[in-house]
């Protein structure tokens, strides 16, 4: 004796099911293969940016040596300048201009000019100042009397003789603090 079954299904919504699912799938793999292609852009995007971000502060470095190779200074000390004159009103970029014209105005009264010499003594630095004195304590020593001067015109006209324009517009009281807190933290 034998028993046949015959079983009929409907296979139709699970095959419909399936395609579906299928369907799904290539649509997420699409989705990770549009972000991991997004990602990929981004990450070289970033490099791109680090790499200009390294050769800016290259630069950036090379520019402050310069400048403090150029006037005899620590580059600490020219960083603690440049961060005081910028926290002051001025611009970090100044910083070479007004260094270099320090330097100048003490060459020019070392080598016996006349005027330099007395704008300097009207400041209070001396020709004794002047050959015993570093360039940081004689850019204090001045920044210090000119803060002390009430007339703004006379105080500017005084601090352009020394520092050039670079000072123009600086609370040179602040920037004679912040020079200070600067180094301090140098």
């Amino acid at each position: 004796m034998t028993i046949d079954v015959q079983v009929t299904a409907n296979t139709n919504p699970a095959i419909q099911a399936l395609d579906r699912l299928g369907t799904k799938i290539e649509s997420i793999q699409g989705k990770f293969s549009d972000s991991f292609s997004k990602m990929n852009i981004a990450a070289t995007a970033l490099g791109c940016t680090l790499i200009a971000l390294g050769a800016t502060v290259a630069r950036f470095a090379d520019e402050i040596t310069d400048i403090a190779d150029a006037n005899g200074l620590a580059t600490a000390e020219v960083l603690a300048f440049q961060t005081a004159l910028q926290a002051s009103g001025g611009k970090a970029d100044n910083v070479g201009q007004a260094l270099q014209r320090l330097s100048n105005a003490v060459d020019d009264a070392n080598n016996g000019n006349m005027k330099a010499v007395g704008s300097f003594a009207k400041l209070g630095v001396s020709m004794t100042d002047l050959g015993n004195l570093s360039q940081s304590e004689i850019r204090e020593k001045l920044l210090t009397s000119l803060s002390n001067i009430p007339d703004a015109m006379q105080r500017n006209a005084l601090a352009t003789e020394f520092f050039g324009k670079a000072l123009i517009g600086v609370d040179l009281t602040k920037l004679i603090a912040q020079e200070q807190a600067a180094r301090v933290e140098a």
